[in-house]
């Protein structure tokens, strides 16, 4: 039972510690990139008329206009996503190429489906080396989702809540006894 000397406002500081470092712990276990749990931070206790609030932040984002790879890995993309379509990656330069490491590379066409993933692209050989693919465009078929937010929230709410409803009574109670 936590001492009467701690306040509401540092037990939900504590909460949030406790909820950001289970979100943190989940994605770095994870298929989840390092940018995620990299970005997650718990932000202070926010009071608005008589009500008391915290908010755990994951701000990782693709590109400046894009989404967060929170969202994304949360809730899904492309044919993962509510549109249900595959979305078109060009280099943010009008000529330039992407080029990112990708194995299969040097096996592009030799798998059915393939091709599909990287139009419009000529298939060349010097588009492909050595696994690192250099094109204009792709047409991204998306991420499906990898929900965590659920998941870490379930592994630390009966800590949690638990720790927040004893030190309501804590701070409360005595109150009514007055």
């Amino acid at each position: 039972m936590p001492s009467n000397k701690i306040s509401l406002r540092k037990s939900l500081t504590i909460a949030s510690g406790i909820v950001k470092k289970s979100i943190v712990s989940y994605l770095t276990s994870g298929v989840y990139p390092k940018d995620i749990p990299d970005s997650v931070s718990a932000e202070p206790v926010h009071e608005n008329e008589g009500i008391a609030s915290v908010e755990i932040v994951s701000d990782s984002r693709l590109s400046l206009l894009g989404p967060t790879l929170t969202r994304v890995y949360e809730l899904g993309s492309g044919i993962w996503g509510k549109k249900g379509e595959k979305y078109p990656i060009v280099p943010k330069d009008p000529g330039g190429k992407l080029a990112f490491d990708w194995p299969e590379a040097a096996n592009i066409g030799a798998r059915e489906g393939v091709r599909e993933i990287v139009t419009p692209v000529t298939m060349t050989q010097s588009g492909f080396e050595g696994g690192r693919a250099i094109l204009p465009g792709v047409m991204h078929p998306g991420v499906q989702a990898k929900p965590f937010i659920k998941n870490s929230w379930d592994n630390v709410k009966d800590e949690v809540l638990s720790m927040i409803a004893d030190n309501v009574v804590v701070q409360i109670l005595p109150e009514y006894k007055k």
